[in-house]
């Protein structure tokens, strides 16, 4: 069974909401303009925390050989792609997934469904 120190992953969604917050509680602060992209630097970085968080857990469930994922889902667990190289070869590349798709898989996609229930309290 996979057993998780939750402390690190707590710490570090306590870090990015708490980010959050202070960037909402500038907005009264003269230079609105700054503030307004501080805010939404804060609210980007806490989705792409919470992605990541996601992912790499589904990881580790799959290591543990708690959940098993297909070639193509640990491919984009892994955010890698494979190519073909000019010798023949195939090349494992990175994967650089637009936020919109990265969130979209590790929210709505096979990740997701199969999240026990400590890591959803965590991100909750």
């Amino acid at each position: 069974m996979l057993v998780v120190d939750w402390e690190p992953y707590k710490a570090l969604i306590e870090i990015l909401s708490n980010d959050l917050i202070a960037a909402g509680q500038e907005l009264n602060q003269p230079d609105l303009q700054l503030r307004r992209r501080t805010l939404f630097r804060a609210f980007f970085a806490q989705v792409e925390g919470e992605t990541s968080l996601r992912k790499e857990f589904a990881l580790l469930q799959h290591a543990e050989r708690q959940t098993v994922f297909s070639e193509p889902e640990l491919a984009m667990l892994r955010e890698e792609q494979y190519v073909l190289a000019n010798n023949g070869e195939v090349r494992v590349q990175p994967k650089f997934l637009r936020l919109t798709d990265n969130l979209r898989f590790s929210t709505f996609g096979s990740p997701s469904k199969r999240l026990p229930k400590p890591l959803a309290q965590v991100l909750s």
